[in-house]
């Protein structure tokens, strides 16, 4: 299920959106974005990684509101010295209300590194208090359980060439 954006034909992607009310013009390199309406709003709000490191790491985090539509978008690198095998924020400074899912939503494969090593990771957006944790893959399944090492340098990637988003309702 995870992958059915990745395989679906264009027509069919285009259905999908009309359903959810967007358009496929406003659809941009950048993200969704919308045509200037009521009910968007685009802005930006600051998380701070208290749980996994030596010294708390922030991110700034960019998202636009369309509708029920969220796309939050990764633009900044994020990382630290790992001193525990979590990496969260706990809810402290996560995803501000409006604009949590309402239930807990994981999104698969995101560019991170785990003891300087380049791995696949998955986060987790908590909906009751808008905690973001984040953890390595477990290799062959859909869990996002594993642990990372509690040691060396571990983060979320992003550079010049790569943008981590995802894109959820709140409905």
């Amino acid at each position: 299920m995870r992958n059915l954006f990745k395989i679906i034909p264009a027509a069919v992607a285009a259905v999908a959106l009309a359903v959810v009310g967007v358009s496929l013009a406003q659809i941009g390199g950048g993200g969704i974005t919308g045509g200037g309406g009521s009910g968007e709003t685009s802005g930006n709000f600051t998380v701070s990684y208290n749980s996994g490191f030596s010294s708390v790491p922030t991110q700034i985090i960019n998202y636009d509101l369309i509708g029920h539509i969220v796309t939050l978008r990764f633009t900044q690198d994020v990382t630290g010295t790992s001193n525990a095998i979590g990496f969260a924020n706990n809810g402290t400074s996560g995803v501000p209300a409006a604009y949590r899912p309402l239930a807990d939503v994981p999104f698969w494969g995101l560019a991170c590194t785990d003891n300087g090593a380049t791995t696949s990771c998955c986060l987790v957006i908590h909906a009751n208090n808008g905690g973001i944790d984040l953890s390595p893959v477990t290799v062959n399944t859909e869990r996002c359980s594993a642990s990372w090492t509690s040691s060396g340098t571990k983060g979320m990637q992003t550079g010049a060439t790569r943008v981590n988003q995802i894109t959820y309702s709140l409905l």
